[in-house]
């Protein structure tokens, strides 16, 4: 009898334990995780809220669930909310102009430790430790950045000397909003940019279409017509960048989706490809083929990627490597064992290819590409 009491409370216990489980007793509140990345450059040293609350680290790095709203903020200065998502820049920030915008990427490019933005930025625990509200130079910095003036006069040097002193490891300076503002555009272009495919429906029919939007903000078209220039993607500090043609106004509505509504006609596209870890991101269009999309390491590195086939209305993965001069081989796992070939320029900021790439088939069939990138990461 005694040993049966102890078998129904540990019967019990379990069914308790498991009751609690089910109700979301873990810290992610059950959901998996999923990862993003933080960008005006990729920052680390930003706290964040949600399911899986932390630091941002690993370039930018921070952990999410599906639908959560995320608060940044760097010491005791919020910067700002924004729906999770695989990459958030400033502008996903909710509720703030263009202003505020460039105010925040003022203040984060300025308390980069190395002051070197290539590299991305670094917030040091001791800088964030000295972002202390009843602190004069913080407390007069949330003020500014809540105001809608562009300016932060001389509130934001008397910061930098704060964290200066507070952090002898580190090499702060501070950046104009001409400088900020011009960075961050370059950021944002580069998050934008690549190949796109969807669904054109006017008058009860639908299409396919691609889109290759390049880093300079150019936009392709490629549809069963040909290819066709549509114009450039007007990218600004605030709200979701957009372009006209032909009575149509696009809209990129957010970093891996984009629409476009006519009088008659709808657009819907989706991303292809557009690794969150690619160092340089390549897209190029073919006007037989379709887009490709490459994500590069560096040279002699592998590359990967996905071959948008319009015809076929089919995606394929992309896998081959770059050699130490550049060179592209690659294949198109396509069943057709589609070769890919190009000479790649990587820069600083940029990657390019000479003259044209070259895609063929053993069956004699081929084609040129041609495209742009840029440093993602």
């Amino acid at each position: 009898m005694k040993n049966s009491n102890k078998l129904s409370k540990l019967f019990a216990l379990s069914i308790l334990t498991l009751t609690l489980s089910s109700c979301g007793g873990s810290a992610g509140g059950g959901g998996a995780s999923e990862q993003g990345r933080f960008k005006d450059a990729n920052v680390d040293g930003l706290s964040y809220t949600g399911s899986f609350p932390g630091i941002t680290e690993g370039g930018g790095k921070f952990n999410y669930q599906t639908g959560d709203v995320l608060a940044f903020s760097v010491g005791d200065i919020e910067l700002g909310t924004a729906t999770a998502a695989g990459i958030i820049t400033l502008n996903d920030l909710s509720g703030k102009n263009a202003n505020q915008v460039s105010k925040v990427a003022q203040l984060l490019q300025s308390l980069d430790a190395d002051s070197d933005l290539p590299n991305g930025i670094t917030i040091n625990a001791a800088a964030r430790a000295a972002l202390t509200k009843g602190t004069t130079e913080v407390d007069t910095i949330i003020t500014v950045l809540a105001a809608t003036t562009p300016d932060f006069l001389g509130d934001l040097a008397n910061l930098v000397t704060l964290v200066s002193a507070a952090d002898s490891a580190g090499t702060y300076t501070q950046v104009s909003k001409t400088n900020a503002d011009a960075h961050l555009l370059e950021t944002l272009s580069c998050a934008y940019s690549g190949g796109f495919v969807g669904t054109q429906t006017a008058a009860d029919a639908s299409t396919k279409v691609a889109f290759l939007i390049n880093s300079d903000g150019t936009v392709k078209m490629v549809n069963a017509a040909g290819t066709t220039d549509t114009g450039t993607v007007n990218i600004s500090l605030a709200g979701k960048p957009s372009w006209t043609h032909d009575s149509i106004t696009y809209t990129l509505e957010t970093i891996n989706s984009l629409s476009g509504v006519g009088a008659d006609k709808q657009i819907t596209a989706e991303r292809i490809g557009g690794e969150l870890d690619a160092i340089y991101r390549f897209t190029a269009i073919s006007a037989n083929y379709g887009i490709f999309t490459f994500d590069v390491a560096g040279t002699n590195t592998a590359v990967t990627g996905t071959a948008y086939n319009l015809e076929n209305d089919e995606s394929f993965p992309i896998t081959g490597d770059l050699s130490d001069t550049g060179a592209l081989d690659a294949r198109i796992e396509d069943g057709l064992n589609t070769a890919l070939s190009a000479s790649f320029v990587l820069t600083a900021g940029m990657v390019g290819i000479n003259g044209v790439g070259v895609w063929s088939i053993l069956d004699g069939s081929s084609g040129i590409f041609t495209g742009s990138g840029c440093k993602l990461n």
